[in-house]
């Protein structure tokens, strides 16, 4: 189900990053998982991030600290963080017309429309655990 969704870039300079954050002291590796809280699809982004969450949490201790990608009423309480206003590892889902995960510098970007936007982080998670190229 997930074979057409293509994983652009290397991921190993993202998973370098989470080893060596400054997020936040308290966790060991952590990275932030940001998305645009304008989304149309909201119920598709909180379904990827429990996903990635309870996948990633399990497997590498990784502790996802919650943004968003621009000033929101929703944002009062967290971060504004974009792939380009930090060094930091950022995840970011992001709804859009192409279905794909891109790696690039410190951000992974898993994008698609509705449940789409799933497969990719399904597809991302597939790369990760080398199950899929």
């Amino acid at each position: 189900d997930v074979t057409d969704v293509v994983v652009v870039g290397d991921l190993n300079t993202f998973f370098s990053l989470i080893r060596r954050n400054t997020i936040d002291a308290g966790y060991e590796t952590q990275t932030y998982l940001t998305f645009d809280p304008d989304s149309a699809e909201m119920a598709y982004v909180a379904l990827g991030t429990g996903e990635l969450t309870q996948n990633l949490a399990k497997t590498l201790n990784l502790a996802f600290i919650p943004a968003c990608t621009k000033k929101h009423e929703q944002c009062k309480e967290v971060k504004i963080v974009t792939c380009q206003n930090t060094r930091e590892p950022v995840v970011y889902l992001k709804q859009g017309e192409e279905t794909v995960v891109t790696a690039q510098g410190n951000c992974i970007t898993i994008q698609g429309t509705k449940e789409d936007l799933v497969r990719a982080v399904d597809r991302f998670l597939y790369k990760l655990y080398n199950v899929m190229n």
